[in-house]
C-alpha cells in the first residue's frame, strides 16, 4: 500500500510507514525524480510554467506563488496514495512550510476520500508510545526488518560538479543576502539569482538553526503560522552574527500572501535598523524574470558598493547627465550642483532624442562637449546612450533621481518618491545615506501615465491638471486607486454624470497619493520631509495630495523634473 506522509518530508512517519511494510510516498522522491540527471533549467527543483498550470486543476490562479508550485510538485503523491498518515505539528518546514498549500493538499486528500490517520506531535515517551499503537491499528504491526526493501532509500548521486579553480588572494565580491519564502518553489529562484549575479554580485543564503526559530517571537513579537516564513525570520537573525560583509539584502515572498506581507516588511525594517545595509523589499509571482527585477537589484547594488558617491561635488567641475526616460528625456549641465544649463523633450527615438537634448543643454550652458570633466547617464535607456559619450558613468534611476533630490532639496534626511512615466520609485534617506527604496506599484494607476490619460479625457495639459486639482475637493469623488484602466472609467462616468472637473482633477490626484500611502510606504522607512521629483512633480495638485495623504511634509524644489539628469551628472563628477 502506498501511504502518503504528512508532513511530506517527516523522516519519521516515513520509516514508521516503512516499517509496517508499506511504500511511503515523500517530497523526497518527488525532488530526487526532478534533479536527478538533469540540467538545471529553473534550480533549485526544475519547477517550471507548466508545472503551475497543472497546479490550477487543484487551486485556485490567484493562490501565491510558492503554495501553486508545491501544489504542483506533491498534488501527485495525493493521486497516487492509497492512505494517509498526517502528523499535526505547530510548523512544518520546506515542503510543508507553506501554510495555504498545507491547507489545499490536505483539502485535496479529504475530496479523494483517502483513509487518514491524523495524530499529534508526540511530546513525551507516553504520548510516542500512544502513537505507536493508532499507527499499529492503522498500518499493522511492524515487519522484521530483513523484509524491507525499498528501491529508492539507496543513495544516489544527483550530480558532480569540478569546483573551478579559485586564486590564492580571491578577489572580494559583493555579497548580497537572499531571504525568501516560496521562492525555491515559484520556479523563479534562478532569475533572481541571474539578476543579482548580472550586477557584478554573489548570493548569500543565511543559514538558520532551531535555536534561532525559538527566538523569533520573542525578537519580533509574533510567529506566523508558515514555517518556512518562521525560517526566514530566523535567517534574519543569523545576519546579525555573520562573520562575512554582506552588502545589501533583498527579502522577498509570495505575491497575494498576506502573512508573507507583514513578515516581509518586519524583517526589512529590522534588517535596515540592526545591520545598517541597504535592504529591497519585494514580492514576486510566477511570472518574475531576470530583467523585472534588473533595477531593484542594479540599484540596491550601488546603494552598497557606491555609497561613496553621495557627496556634493565640487563647485569648478562640468558634467552633463542625460535620463533617458520612458516617457521624456532629460539633459542637464551642472557646474558642481549648479544647474548652467537644461532641456527636456518627449522620448520617441531613445538615441537620438539624447543626442538632441544633450546639445540644447549645452548650447544653454554655452559650454561644448570637449570642456566637459565627466558625462552621467541615467534611465531605461542608459545603456544604449551610454555609447554616444564616451566614458559615460552609467546609473540606475533610482540612485540618480535620490542623489539628485539631496542635492537640490538641501536636505540630509528626507523620503524622495519619483513619479515616472511606468513606474514610481521611493527612496528613505538618513543623514545623506539611503537605508531603503522601493519600485513600481501594484499598477499603473500610481504612475504618469494615469495623468496624462486624465489630462487628455478632461481636455487640458498635465500641468493644467494639478492645477484644477488645487482648486477642486476630491472628497466629492471616489476613483480606483490601483488600476489605469479602472480609473479612467471612473473618470469617465463621473464626467458623464456632469461632475465638476476641478474635483476629478483632485481625485485623479489623490487616488495616486493613495496608491503611495497604501503600497509603497510599508517597503521604505517613513522620513520627513517628502521630496517630490520627477515630471509629475509639476503637477501642483499631487504635491499637495500627497501631503494631505501621508501627513508628511512635502517639498518640489527647484528644477524638480530634472533630478534624475542632476543626479547623474554630479554622481559621474565623483566617480572620477
Amino acid at each position: 500500500m502506498k501511504v502518503l506522509v504528512f508532513p511530506l518530508n517527516s523522516l519519521i512517519l516515513s520509516d514508521l510507514v516503512l516499517r509496517r511494510g508499506h511504500e511511503p510516498l515523500t517530497s523526497m522522491d518527488v525532488i530526487a525524480e526532478r534533479v536527478e540527471d538533469k540540467p538545471l533549467k529553473s534550480p533549485p527543483y526544475n519547477v517550471e510554467d507548466s508545472d503551475l498550470v497543472k497546479a490550477l486543476r487543484y487551486t485556485p490562479v490567484d493562490l501565491p506563488a510558492g503554495a501553486k508550485g508545491r501544489i504542483a510538485l506533491f498534488a501527485k503523491l495525493v493521486e497516487e496514495a492509497d492512505a494517509a498518515l498526517i502528523m499535526d505539528s505547530e510548523a512544518c518546514f520546506g515542503p510543508s512550510g507553506c501554510f495555504r498549500a498545507n491547507m489545499a493538499l490536505q483539502a485535496l486528500i479529504r475530496r479523494r476520500g483517502l483513509p487518514t490517520l491524523r495524530v499529534e506531535e508526540p511530546s513525551d515517551p507516553v504520548k510516542a508510545e500512544k502513537l505507536l499503537k493508532v499507527v499499529d491499528e492503522f498500518l499493522g504491526e511492524p515487519k522484521p526488518l530483513g523484509g524491507l526493501v525499498r528501491g529508492s532509500s539507496t543513495p544516489k548521486v544527483l550530480r558532480i560538479t569540478s569546483h573551478p579553480k579559485v586564486s590564492t588572494y580571491p578577489t572580494e565580491v559583493p555579497r548580497i543576502a537572499l531571504l525568501s519564502c516560496g521562492l525555491e518553489y515559484s520556479g523563479v529562484y534562478g532569475e533572481v539569482v541571474d539578476a543579482i549575479r548580472s550586477v557584478g554580485a554573489e548570493v548569500y543564503i543565511p543559514e538558520y538553526s532551531k535555536e534561532k526559530v525559538g527566538e523569533i517571537e520573542s525578537v519580533f513579537g509574533f510567529k506566523p503560522v508558515s514555517g518556512d516564513l518562521r525560517l526566514l525570520m530566523a535567517q534574519a537573525l543569523s545576519l546579525l552574527e555573520l562573520k562575512i560583509n554582506v552588502r545589501g539584502a533583498l527579502v522577498m515572498t509570495c505575491f497575494r500572501c498576506g502573512e508573507g506581507s507583514l513578515v516581509r516588511h518586519v524583517v526589512r525594517s529590522f534588517i535596515a535598523e540592526r545591520l545598517k545595509i541597504p535592504v529591497v523589499a519585494y514580492s514576486f509571482t510566477e511570472r518574475t524574470r531576470a530583467y523585472n527585477m534588473q533595477l531593484r537589484v542594479e540599484a540596491l547594488y550601488n546603494l552598497a558598493v557606491r555609497r561613496r558617491l553621495y557627496k556634493i561635488p565640487v563647485k569648478g567641475g562640468l558634467a552633463l547627465g542625460v535620463d533617458s526616460g520612458s516617457t521624456s528625456t532629460k539633459a542637464v549641465v551642472i557646474d558642481g550642483g549648479e544647474v548652467l544649463g537644461f532641456s527636456w523633450r518627449p522620448t520617441v527615438d531613445v538615441e537620438r532624442d539624447a543626442e538632441i537634448a544633450a546639445r540644447e543643454a549645452l548650447e544653454m550652458a554655452g559650454v561644448n562637449l570637449s570642456q566637459l570633466d565627466a558625462v552621467g547617464v541615467t534611465g531605461y535607456g542608459r545603456l544604449r546612450i551610454s555609447e554616444l559619450f564616451e566614458d559615460s558613468f552609467k546609473v540606475d534611476d533610482v540612485n540618480s533621481s535620490a542623489f539628485g533630490a539631496l542635492l537640490l532639496s538641501g536636505e540630509r534626511s528626507c523620503l524622495i518618491l519619483d513619479i515616472g512615466g511606468t513606474d514610481s520609485k521611493a527612496v528613505s534617506i538618513r543623514d545623506l545615506t539611503p537605508t531603503s527604496f522601493t519600485v513600481g506599484g501594484t499598477c499603473a494607476g500610481a504612475s504618469g501615465r494615469f495623468l496624462e490619460s486624465a489630462a487628455s479625457r478632461l481636455g487640458v495639459t498635465v500641468e493644467e491638471l494639478g492645477e484644477m486639482a488645487v482648486e477642486g475637493l476630491s472628497s466629492n469623488v471616489t476613483l480606483n486607486a490601483y488600476c489605469a484602466i479602472f480609473g479612467m472609467q471612473d473618470v469617465v462616468a463621473l464626467l458623464a454624470r456632469g461632475l465638476d472637473r476641478r474635483s476629478v482633477a483632485a481625485a485623479v490626484c489623490r487616488s495616486i497619493a493613495e496608491q503611495f500611502y497604501q503600497q509603497f510606504l510599508g517597503d521604505i522607512d517613513v522620513v520627513s520631509p517628502l521630496i517630490h521629483v520627477g515630471g509629475t512633480s509639476l503637477v501642483e495638485g499631487l504635491t499637495r495630495a500627497l501631503e494631505e495623504v501621508t501627513g508628511i511634509k512635502a517639498l518640489k524644489p527647484k528644477h524638480s523634473h530634472l533630478a534624475g539628469a542632476i543626479g547623474a551628472a554630479a554622481m559621474a563628477l565623483n566617480s572620477r
